[in-house]
């Protein structure tokens, strides 16, 4: 269901520009994905995501043996009756690169149980059940 929310467009005064990249993250930690929007002849504009808060949401940071983000890895997780997948990857935006973290919309649920992780060389690593609210890191060989 979408609702028109005012000011039009997000912003008190509407923002013109030629735009070239939008990058996509959680910028303020609020567990809202928020818009970085490059311009080519003007500065960028920054959207925060400041919606009223419908849902519980969960973050994952997915990273290697040495704490590099393991893109190309999958996660996988139960929400409620559902069996989510999310691949950990910032290349899906033109001309910009994304916050690598999974961000996963949870509605009325409180936990994403069974996390597994499938790392690039196809290994399988659990992570067990993770709370709502937050963001956590799954770090390759601290699971089982």
């Amino acid at each position: 269901v979408f609702r028109e929310r005012l000011p039009r467009g997000g912003t008190s005064e509407p923002l013109y520009g030629t735009s070239r990249a939008a990058a996509f993250g959680d910028v303020d930690g609020d567990g809202a994905v928020d818009v970085l929007v490059a311009n080519r002849d003007g500065s960028a504009h920054l959207l925060l995501n400041v919606a009223p808060k419908q849902g519980q949401w969960i973050g994952l940071q997915v990273v290697d043996e040495t704490g590099s983000d393991a893109l190309g890895a999958t996660v996988r997780m139960n929400v409620g009756q559902r069996t989510i997948h999310r691949d950990v990857r910032a290349a899906y935006s033109y001309l910009a690169s994304n916050d690598p973290r999974v961000h996963v919309g949870m509605g009325d649920a409180q936990t994403a149980s069974n996390v597994i992780v499938r790392w690039p060389d196809g290994s399988e690593e659990s992570f067990g059940d993770r709370e709502a609210g937050k963001y956590h890191t799954l770090r390759r060989g601290q699971g089982r």
